[in-house]
């Protein structure tokens, strides 16, 4: 059985009624599939609560008492995959939203500088220690206490990889998000999202998140999708809840 979204529920996915209604955007998706697609409602809670208390102070809160649910303990395999086939640009690398910087390090190389942001100093913390042990040069793989949504439109990045940093913003910020990551792009760069979590549940963060909000988003921002699809390689407890987009804006 397919379910449509209706106008009350629009606002689980787009940062407005009105925006949606402005790009007629629609959401079908399996009923069986969004019943079982909610983060585990304990650990979600846990989040919001101190994201809730204490704004964007509390992410660094969270690293403290080390309730991390988003964090899977290594760098996700499809963004392992890419790098190792080299199919993204070399030159430099952002990934807002950084954690303890597997996807930094992941991405560092001779050719490529990586720099990760988070607004948690214990997180960065764990981020250089990370690469210490692996022997990874700071001069490859930089991590910096940053506001995503206030680096300079001058400072370019030819790839900018996504993984649980949407879904983490208030959905109000969708927009913004959208605009900031067009700013950002070089030209002939790839943004990585990786879509997580595809579901209909209230709240957050993690906010629900589906395909057709980034798409809808990126699209009016001059990006063109070239890879839009769900994940078969997601760790066990995202299986079915995760799709992978990339996207390149000429």
């Amino acid at each position: 059985m397919l379910r449509k979204f209706s106008s009350n529920t629009v606002s689980l996915f787009c940062p407005s009624k009105e925006f949606c209604r402005s790009r007629s955007l629609h959401h079908f998706v399996p009923l069986s599939t969004t019943l079982k697609m909610a983060v585990p409602l304990e650990r979600k809670t846990k989040v919001t609560d101190f994201i809730g208390e204490h704004g964007a102070a509390g992410w660094e809160k969270l690293w403290q008492v080390q309730e991390t649910p988003w964090d899977i303990g290594r760098a996700h395999t499809a963004l392992v995959e890419l790098v190792d086939s080299d199919q993204l640009p070399h030159g430099r690398a952002l990934v807002p939203g950084c954690g303890r910087g597997y996807d930094v390090l992941a991405l560092a190389s001779p050719a490529r500088t990586a720099v990760g942001l988070d607004l948690s100093d214990t997180a960065l913390d764990l981020a250089r220690e990370l690469r210490a042990q692996r022997g990874v040069a700071d001069t490859q793989a930089v991590f910096e206490n940053k506001d995503f949504f206030a680096l300079p439109e001058d400072e370019k990045f030819n790839v900018i990889y996504d993984y649980t940093f949407f879904c983490a913003i208030n959905p109000s910020q969708r927009l913004a998000w959208a605009k900031k990551m067009s700013a950002l792009i070089a030209p002939g760069g790839e943004l990585v999202t990786l879509i997580f979590p595809v579901a209909d549940h209230q709240g957050g963060p993690p906010f629900a998140v589906h395909p057709d909000i980034y798409k809808a988003l990126l699209e009016a921002e001059g990006f063109r999708s070239i890879f839009l699809e769900p994940l078969t390689n997601s760790p066990a407890s995202r299986a079915g809840k995760e799709y992978i987009g990339r996207w390149r804006k000429d």
